[in-house]
């Protein structure tokens, strides 16, 4: 059985930032995966996708960029009192639903029980 080489190029690779791209390595029979910057256009990922597979290589698989995660950098505290009821009336008002005065009485009654 045969094995085909897997080779990513990820962001930092060269050839994002090259005005003509050459095929990198040995493609023949290569499977690639692109792993394109965040910046690179369409267009480009394009260019260099079909470059590959001209070039010889058995699969090209372009994945999403790579966007970094958000953090937080305080925490939020949980709203409680009216703001708690505010925040549920206010999600039961925008909820996709037959019947929104037997949802909205529901929350009331829930929110009546639980002291808020």
């Amino acid at each position: 059985m045969d094995s085909r080489q897997l080779v990513t190029l990820d962001e930092t690779h060269e050839v994002w930032g090259m005005e003509d791209p050459y095929p990198p390595g040995d493609l023949e029979g290569a499977i690639y995966r692109l792993r394109p910057p965040i910046e690179a256009p369409d267009s480009r990922v394009e260019a260099v996708r079909r470059l590959l597979l001209e070039a010889g290589a058995a699969a090209v698989k372009v994945e999403k960029p790579h966007r970094p995660q958000v953090v937080p950098t305080e925490r939020n505290e949980a709203p409680v009192g009216a703001g708690l009821r505010a925040l549920v009336i206010s999600m039961g008002q925008r909820a996709n639903t037959n019947d929104r005065p037997a949802l909205l009485a529901a929350l009331e009654a829930a929110l009546g029980v639980a002291g808020l």
